[in-house]
Parts: C-alpha cells; structure tokens; sequence
C-alpha cells in the first residue's frame, strides 16, 4: 500500500473532524477499546485517512488512537481488503474524501 501524499497535506485535525462527523462519534469513543462493529469501521476510516493524506506514520498514528502500531499495520492490510472487495466501502471513501476536501 503505497501513500497518496499531495503536495499540500491534509491537516490532521481536519480528518479527525469530518470522520467523526460522518459517523456521529467521538474521538474518544474511537480511541477505547471496543469492538463493535461500527466503531471498528470507523476506526478503520480514520485510519486509512490518516494515514493516506497526512504525513503521520503508523506509529503516530497507534499514539494518537491509544494503539500498537502492529494493530494499525494490520488494520490499514484489513481495510484495503474491503475497499477491494465490497463497493459500499469506496463509495462511503468518497463521500467522506469530498467532505474532508470541502472543509479543506
């Protein structure tokens, strides 16, 4: 998985917000440990967002979200899986990718 960096980054909190916006839940909520499955996708999207169009590393990321960095590693593996196989995942991407651009 390769890193689609732009020459101007996203800023941090700008994803945090529309992500959690999008799915109604808070940072803190997305930071606890906890497995239901809606949470997890959303984790999942923060995430993949982070670390695609910021400058974070996975380890700064695991920081950030209270996590090994191995769990992110193995969550970034697990939701490419998803956006190459089920379409409601994309379309939910690009939704949250024009509202993320839109506040930037």
């Amino acid at each position: 998985m390769y890193r689609n960096i732009k020459a101007s980054v996203i800023e941090t909190e700008t994803i945090i917000k529309v992500v959690c916006e999008y799915f109604n839940i808070t940072l803190e909520k997305l930071k606890k440990q906890n497995r239901y499955s809606d949470v997890v996708f959303a984790r999942s999207m923060l995430i993949y967002f982070l670390f695609k169009y910021t400058t974070m590393s996975k380890s700064e990321i695991a920081r950030m979200l209270n996590k090994d960095h191995t769990s992110i590693i193995h969550n970034l593996r697990s939701f490419q899986d998803r956006i190459d196989t089920e379409e409601a995942v994309v379309s939910k991407i690009d939704e949250i990718r024009t509202k993320i651009v839109n506040q930037y």
